[in-house]
């Protein structure tokens, strides 16, 4: 009976000290920014659910893909009543509700089969119940039109956001604590009528993992499965995975009292030669990182430049460090080598 009350005892601590997300801490809001890199392993496992859980992603090799993301206030009718919108890089847009209950996700731009297509929901997608921490869970039917190979549809459906998951991430160079994994699931069963897609099925598990004091995910693993007759006959499945790109910056470095606002980093991407230079005369030396969190270099700034030979590295992302000659760190960033 001891051991039993001791194991129950473990339990509730650490559901005591696992992170709760909020509107504050957790949903996109205007002026928010963020990048994902891509990961190129063909390994994208997300791990299993639970508490005390250790997601070893260490392994995992960035690509030279980056998206970039940034929120702004919405007042587009066609996603009435959503209030913000998610614009990435690559021309993409998702559009949400948000408030101090829920964050609710009202569509923007997917694929359908290999195709491009757009979504909008009538009967939005839950992706949060605020607050939210282990165990909380949200379902509620989904339904809308769609839009694809120009030709207009309708679906049905349901959607699950599920915080299933309390850890330690193992990622790169680098490991995180007390993270929460938020698991959200659609079953999206569409109709459009065209010559190549009559009707189908999507399915879409997204796994986002999020640590204290970052809104968004630091690591996020997406599984969908497609059937789209008579394109897809059987079931198609595809995979990808996501690392935040300044997952290597240390925390907290927007605290520190000193900071670099006119850097210039270019090329970038660069085959030869990187340069930083800056006209804030305390920038001292740079340090330069591999993925794996591998010190490459270090170099000096001088007359407020700093030149860096990138010949003899292999193509990919890297992480740069400015510090003061008092070894305090002004900023971070990355660049690209590409030959």
């Amino acid at each position: 009976m001891k051991k039993i009350l001791l194991l129950s005892s473990i339990i509730i601590s650490a559901a005591v000290n696992a992170q709760t997300l909020t509107q504050a801490n957790h949903a996109p809001a205007n002026s928010d920014t963020y990048t994902m890199t891509a990961i190129s392993s063909t390994n994208t496992s997300q791990g299993v659910a639970g508490t005390g859980v250790t997601w070893n992603f260490s392994s995992v090799v960035l690509s030279s893909t980056v998206s970039a993301f940034t929120g702004a206030n919405s007042s587009n009718a066609v996603y009435n009543p959503a209030n913000i919108v998610v614009n990435a890089n690559t021309g993409e847009s998702s559009y949400y509700l948000s408030n101090a209950n829920n964050l609710k996700y009202y569509g923007g731009n997917i694929i359908i089969a290999g195709n491009p297509a757009t979504i909008t929901y009538t009967t939005p997608a839950n992706y949060a119940k605020y607050p939210m921490s282990f165990g909380t869970t949200t379902t509620a039917p989904i339904g809308g039109t769609l839009t694809a190979l120009s030709n207009n549809g309708t679906f049905t459906g349901s959607a699950t956001a599920v915080a299933d998951g309390f850890g330690t991430l193992m990622l790169p160079g680098q490991t995180f604590t007390n993270v929460l994994r938020v698991l959200s699931t659609q079953t999206i069963n569409f109709a459009v009528p065209t010559a190549f897609i009559s009707n189908g099925v999507l399915n879409q598990d997204v796994y986002n993992f999020y640590i204290p004091g970052r809104k968004a995910p630091i690591y996020t693993v997406s599984n969908s499965t497609v059937v789209a007759p008579p394109i897809i006959s059987s079931a198609s499945t595809a995979s990808n995975a996501t690392i935040a790109s300044d997952y290597l910056t240390p925390v907290g470095l927007t605290e520190n009292t000193e900071t670099i606002s006119d850097l210039v980093v270019f090329p970038n991407p660069t085959s030869n030669v990187i340069t930083l230079k800056t006209a804030n005369t305390s920038a001292h030396t740079v340090d330069v990182f591999d993925v794996t969190g591998k010190k490459i270099n270090t170099f000096t700034f001088t007359n407020g430049q700093a030149n860096f030979n990138t010949s003899t590295l292999i193509s990919g992302i890297y992480i740069y460090t400015i510090k003061s000659n008092t070894n305090l760190t002004l900023t971070s960033g990355k660049f690209t080598v590409s030959h």
